[in-house]
């Protein structure tokens, strides 16, 4: 008996090994999911506001740490809200309260044309969701 305990203690720590390896795993792919985001949105903007290589660098810090944010943000709320019926309203509202932060800092390292231009874009994305979807 002591002998299929001790084997039951090892399958226990072995399986709770292998979802420690799983979930850093997991975390480490999000992590470089999140830096590939932020760098793919830093060079699109680069390329549309012809940002600086010092704005270029703060706009990829504040993207990343968007991306972190918003990651961290889905995750907690997809746990604590599943089953309600407000996930939705409160996912968008999560959303929408970082991207005002990332908005807001955004605005303090382009100048007021790139901002301009930044604000239009936006505007043509949001455009182009309503289309795809008329009662948003």
């Amino acid at each position: 008996m002591k002998g299929l305990c001790t084997l039951f203690m090892i399958f226990a720590c072995c399986s709770l090994n292998a979802q420690v390896l799983q979930q850093s795993s997991f975390d480490m792919n999000m992590r470089h999911v999140e830096e590939d985001a932020a760098m793919r949105e830093t060079l699109f903007l680069k390329k549309k506001l012809r940002l600086s290589e010092g704005q270029s660098q703060e706009v990829y810090v504040i993207n990343k740490s968007f991306r972190r944010e918003l990651d961290e943000t889905v995750k907690g709320l997809i746990a604590d809200t599943l089953h309600t019926n407000r996930h939705d309203e409160m996912l968008e509202q999560a959303v929408d309260k970082l991207r005002y932060s990332k908005n807001k800092m955004l605005k303090n390292v382009l100048s007021e044309k790139q901002w301009e231009i930044y604000e239009r874009k936006q505007h043509a994305v949001e455009n182009r969701f309503q289309l795809l979807d008329p009662d948003l």
